[in-house]
């Protein structure tokens, strides 16, 4: 039983259908609900009181690169978030909709890993269900070799978001994903960069 404020998230904890506590987290998202309910356990398990737990949880406000808010300027919001697994896209631009329910969202996504890629292309393309547009960077190799065909598996996941009936773009660079994403903001926008590499280099806000 979930109650959401902007930002924030309040849960009920049960063990074995007995309420224990009352929770907050100065996070917003399912999956950061059940990333606390993960460390509930563990700490409980070692011992701690659930005092000192309720009290410990409203205190953390997330880690660098998880749902980041980097920039705010002008109503327009940008977001950075890791995520480079169609499961964690999704988990992020489903509570990136919640928490801005009536934003364009505008997602700028660097693949991690052509082979990656390729192989979870589907998943890749339905996992950005909750983004209006979605521009799609050249892959970061990681630890591939560079003549991985980078930009053409890129090509390929655009055109198969577009596909499904979004508006979806293949941009050739860093240096062009921003000048794109920031083309045509507007107040209550909300930009989302996603992604392992080094898509975080994007000198945000910067029109």
């Amino acid at each position: 039983n979930l109650r959401r404020q902007p930002g924030e998230t309040e849960f009920q904890v049960l063990h074995r259908a007995r309420p224990l506590f009352s929770a907050r987290l100065r996070l917003p998202g399912l999956h950061n609900v059940e990333n606390a309910l993960a460390a509930i356990a563990l700490a409980t398990r070692a011992g701690v009181p659930t005092e000192s737990i309720a009290r410990s949880l409203p205190t953390f406000s997330g880690i660098r690169r998880r749902f980041e808010i980097v920039h705010r300027e002008a109503g327009i919001t940008w977001i950075d978030d890791y995520a480079h697994h169609p499961t964690a896209i999704r988990a992020t631009l489903r509570t990136v909709r919640e928490e801005y329910p009536s934003a364009r969202i505008r997602t700028l996504f660097q693949p991690h890993q052509t082979t990656r890629t390729e192989q979870l292309m589907d998943q890749f393309a339905a996992s950005f269900v909750d983004a209006d547009e979605i521009l799609v960077a050249p892959v970061f190799g990681a630890r591939e070799q560079a003549a991985s065909p980078q930009s053409s598996a890129a090509q390929i996941l655009a055109e198969k978001i577009a596909h499904r009936g979004q508006t979806a773009a293949f941009v050739e660079s860093l240096d062009l994903l921003r000048a794109r994403g920031e083309d045509g903001l507007r107040t209550g926008d909300v930009v989302v960069m996603i992604g392992a590499g080094d898509i975080n280099r994007i000198q945000y806000g910067c029109t």
